[in-house]
């Protein structure tokens, strides 16, 4: 098994290692292209868009992965998915391009806004349709490329932003963004389908296939909350010092991005360990705590090493920065806990018990960047994240070695 993970792992590190070297471009381009005021507003938006973008999918992708043992099963699932995907993903997309404005706190043109809002509810959610597909079929490097590359595209768009002039980066980047996602999207699905020929017949959902998948929508929901709902906030809590905190968060978040690897390679196997015994499955949970504290602590020593390096990178505006990356980095082994116990939990048949710790450290989250974040400041709202991260590991774990697994 281990020669296995470790093979496995390595090609998806490898994979989610573009995925790093995508976000941190797109990240210090974009963040000494707008500024830390309209880079802070651009975060909120996308943050935004980010956490919807798990709906239109409607729990189809943990459907699959529940069902990965008959390969017959896969068709039927992404019969109903397509079609699903893309009504709920429309209908989104023309909600949020009206309310996110109002709800994030920032002044942005509505063309912006519906392209963060198309790219990220409609695409990416597709894109993950193809994912959930190859990681059924324990083709997890080849799924995570075909996930990356709508976002991978980004990078040429935040050159193309940063070349523009001052005035019109943020609508050059909303455009071309959109563009390139797209030219990801065909990309990806042309190399799942040469692996996976399934010849799609549209259909909607039975009542039972909505149910199975409703049962993964509110703790999906959620769980993109921890890592995104602060940026979301971040704005109105922190006014201008929203897009140092939202780039020195991402940035920590981008290097504990490396114990995905090992959690998504470990994730077939975890929702197959019911027909394993007990101690075996066990052992199997042991590997997926250490290794995704060790990536953790590999993760914050990283941060720290480059701190100094971001700033002269990103600007002036971004002058405090390195006192933040400082006071954000030791949460980064606890974040790998908190994701390595949201996994666990699901393969363990407990996604509501998911969803509750992750709702709590939310909500905690969200009072503590308020409170924390308004009398303190960067401090503040980095204690209000660390606090937060806390309470979810500790909960998740907890609930992981006293709750039974159900299949």
């Amino acid at each position: 098994m281990y020669r296995r993970l470790l093979t496995s792992s390595a090609n998806t590190t490898a994979v989610l290692g573009l995925r790093i070297l995508s976000q941190g471009i797109v990240l210090l381009v974009l963040a000494r292209a707008l500024g830390s005021g309209n880079y802070g507003a651009l975060a909120a938006l996308s943050s935004l868009a980010v956490v919807l973008g798990v709906l239109p999918n409607f729990g189809a992708g943990f459907v699959l992965l529940r069902r990965s043992h008959d390969r017959s099963a896969w068709k039927e699932v992404l019969d109903y998915s397509v079609p699903t995907t893309l009504a709920i993903g429309v209908v989104l997309a023309a909600i949020y391009t009206v309310v996110a404005p109002w709800l994030t706190g920032t002044s942005v043109s509505s063309f912006v806004v519906a392209c963060i809002g198309v790219a990220e509810l409609l695409i990416a959610p597709l894109a993950m349709l193809a994912t959930y597909t190859l990681h059924a079929d324990d083709r997890v490097p080849t799924g995570q490329f075909v996930q990356w590359l709508p976002a991978g595209m980004k990078v040429v768009a935040a050159l193309m932003a940063w070349l523009a002039p001052a005035p019109h980066r943020l609508v050059v980047y909303a455009t071309t963004q959109l563009f390139f996602a797209a030219i990801g999207l065909y990309i990806g699905w042309r190399i799942t389908s040469r692996t996976h020929p399934i010849q799609l017949r549209p259909r909607a959902p039975t009542r039972s296939e909505l149910r199975d998948g409703a049962a993964y929508v509110p703790m999906h929901l959620v769980s993109a909350n921890p890592s995104e709902i602060d940026k979301i906030a971040g704005v109105q809590a922190l006014g201008t010092e929203a897009g140092v905190y939202a780039a020195a968060t991402r940035l920590m978040a981008a290097a504990v991005t490396p114990v995905m690897a090992v959690l998504l390679t470990l994730q077939p196997r975890l929702f197959r360990a019911g027909v394993e015994s007990r101690a075996s499955r066990r052992h199997l949970i042991r590997v997926t705590a250490a290794a995704a504290f060790a990536c953790g602590i590999v993760a914050a020593a990283c941060v720290a090493a480059i701190s100094g390096a971001i700033v002269s990178i990103l600007g002036p505006s971004f002058e405090s920065i390195r006192q933040t990356l400082f006071w954000v980095t030791p949460v980064a082994p606890i974040l790998a806990l908190r994701q390595a116990a949201g996994t666990v939990l699901m393969a363990e048949g407990h996604p509501m018990v998911r969803l509750a710790f992750e709702l709590t450290g939310t909500l905690v989250l969200l009072l503590g960047l308020v409170v924390l974040g308004r009398l303190y400041g960067l401090p503040g709202a980095s204690a209000g994240l660390f606090i937060a991260e806390t309470v979810m590991a500790v909960v998740g774990w907890l609930a992981i070695l006293f709750l039974p697994r159900r299949d």
